[in-house]
């Protein structure tokens, strides 16, 4: 079989092995291994290659290699290639990653922009204060350790923007280092856009037992769009109360069935949460659990209507 041939098989470790050896025995030119390290599907033949493309760079060979490496759709190899920048002599070019859309190669970016003297954080406000944002701009300057609090009120302000992955970035930018604006960014749980309610949800998980129950259940409700149903079902999943299993029962009725089948988890996970609530909401969790005795484990079903049950007999204040 040809040396072509073993570097194309469709098996990964014949090809690890090949692209090993060709690198090794120089039957490879540095800019097929770019090529390779930009376009291979399987992580350790592009990590082979990357490594011995930064190797020659460092040791002399034109820093144009590194251009393949910086315009790789995996992050690992684009992260690789903009560290490299600085030693490469190109130092300019490591603010064209600073906004990219992942968090290690903003990180990256970032490294190589202080390397020579610069401050990241400033290029950040400059351009969330532009007209046209790149997108995961908000996000990159709550990553910054030169975070100020007016940069967190220009992050607060980003919620509102017309452009919707503009919002969902400052709202994940809000979660860094720690969620503590929840109450703030609650109403964009009605956020037309999929990826803001997305965020908002990752947000409000740690806060789960702090968010109003109501405002969960009355997004959960089957007339709302999926996304708040699935955001509401994720946080309320979080809490250890009675609203729980109140939120996971009646969205076994909710028309999707991947939502349907996450509310019988979260149910049959919170199989001993049953005390607590009003009288009309233990019937109303009965009622659920009769009419949806296939959905949830047996043992599960019994324990819920058992807990149920003694909590209807006991008498309250």
């Amino acid at each position: 079989m040809s040396l072509g041939a073993l570097l194309a098989a469709p098996d990964p470790a014949t090809r690890r092995f090949a692209h090993c050896w060709a690198g090794a025995n120089g039957r490879l030119t540095l800019a097929q291994l770019a090529r390779t390290a930009a376009t291979d599907p399987d992580v350790l033949v592009r990590e082979e290659c990357a490594e011995a493309v930064l190797a020659a760079v460092r040791a002399g060979a034109d820093p144009a290699l590194l251009d393949p490496l910086l315009g790789a759709r995996w992050p690992g190899v684009r992260s690789a290639g903009v560290t490299a920048l600085h030693g490469a002599g190109r130092h300019g070019e490591a603010e064209g990653f600073l906004a990219d859309r992942s968090g290690l190669v903003r990180a990256c970016a970032r490294w190589a922009v202080r390397q020579v003297g610069d401050d990241p954080a400033d290029w950040y406000r400059r351009r969330c204060a532009e007209s046209t944002i790149p997108p995961y701009a908000p996000l990159g300057l709550a990553e910054c350790r030169e975070r100020t609090d007016e940069d967190t009120g220009l992050l607060r302000a980003l919620t509102g923007h017309p452009v919707a992955r503009v919002r969902a970035s400052a709202v994940a930018g809000l979660r860094v280092p720690a969620p503590r604006d929840w109450r703030g960014v609650l109403p964009l749980l009605d956020d037309p856009s999929a990826a803001v309610v997305r965020e908002v949800a990752h947000t409000l998980v740690a806060h789960a037992h702090q968010v109003p129950a109501e405002e969960l259940l009355t997004r959960a409700a089957p007339d709302r769009p999926y996304p708040r149903r699935a955001a509401a079902l994720r946080v309320m999943s979080e809490r250890y109360d009675g609203f729980r299993l109140l939120c996971a029962l009646r969205m076994l009725d909710d028309p999707d069935p991947r939502l349907r089948e996450r509310a019988a988890r979260s149910a049959g996970r919170g199989w001993w949460i049953t005390a607590g609530g009003s009288r009309e909401e233990a019937e109303e969790m009965l009622g659920l659990l009769e009419r949806h005795r296939g959905a949830l484990a047996d043992w599960a079903h019994r324990s819920l209507t058992e807990g149920l049950t003694r909590a209807l007999r006991r008498p309250r204040p």
